[in-house]
Parts: C-alpha cells; structure tokens; sequence
C-alpha cells in the first residue's frame, strides 16, 4: 500500500500494488521509485520504474510528445524478432504518453493483442527490455508480429 498524507487532513490518496509480473519489478527494492504514468490507480500498466537509479525526487523524468515526432520512435528504442522465438521490444521509460502493444497475424487484417504474453521484462538505465510470445493455445506456424502504438491524451 502506498499512501500520500497531509498533516491535518490525513489521506490524500492511495493505492495498493503488486510487488510481482507484471507490476514493475525494478521497482520494489532494487533501487528504481515506482512512477504513477496515469490511468487506473490499480493497474499495473499505470506504473512504471524510474528512469533513474533511487528515483528522481522533486523532477519528473517524464518524456513530452511532439506532435510531429514519430510514435514508434517516441516510445520505442528497438523492435524486433528475438533468436528465442518471441517477439523483443525495448521501450524508451518516460514516454509515459504512449500506450504500446504487441500484436500477431497470419492474413494480416486480424491483429489479436490478447494472445501475447510478456514473458520477461529487464530495466537497463533508460530502457525497459521485453520479451513476447504468442500463448500456448495459440497454433504454430508462419505469422506476423507488429508494434502498436497509440499516444494517449490526444
């Protein structure tokens, strides 16, 4: 539970959060703060670690969106299909005004984002590193893989 209180007018404002996938691991005691994006207090994609190691007290390392900036490049640092089968994307932290997905096709019209996991998820510096498969009851075979991203607040 975390929790922000005034002297003399008691809570503020609070909320529970996970301490394990897919709430941000880097950050429950291993030197990142944990950074409200917005959103839905309790969902774990309204969090995310701090860009910097023991977090950014008083600044924001929150990043701004250019209207004419690229949404793939605002968000992202690199896509693509890793050697272990699944599908890498390595994100920009502090683009806190992107939503990212990873979705899948066989005749590229039909583009299912439920159907993938995140399997790993590492925090390097100012990168989040992921790792994404398609579920297991999804069949095997030729595919495609695409990166979504939608800018919200626009």
């Amino acid at each position: 539970m975390f929790s922000l209180e005034s002297q003399g007018r008691g809570v503020l404002w609070a909320v529970s959060y996970g301490d394990s996938d897919p709430w941000p691991g880097s950050a429950d005691g291993l030197g990142r703060s944990r950074i409200y994006r917005g959103g839905i207090q309790t969902s774990p994609n309204s969090w995310r670690p701090s860009v910097a190691e023991r977090g950014n007290p008083g600044e924001s390392d929150h990043i701004d969106f250019a209207d004419s900036e690229d949404p793939l490049g605002y968000a992202l640092k690199s896509f693509e299909l890793g050697s272990s089968g699944g599908f890498d994307v390595c994100h920009r932290l502090g683009a806190d005004d992107a939503l990212v997905e990873v979705q899948w096709t066989r005749d590229l019209q039909h583009w299912p984002s439920e159907s993938m996991e995140r399997t790993v998820s590492v925090t390097t510096g100012a990168e989040r590193y992921d790792v994404w498969r398609r579920v297991a009851d999804v069949p095997s075979g030729r595919c495609s893989y695409r990166v979504k991203v939608v800018i919200i607040g626009r």
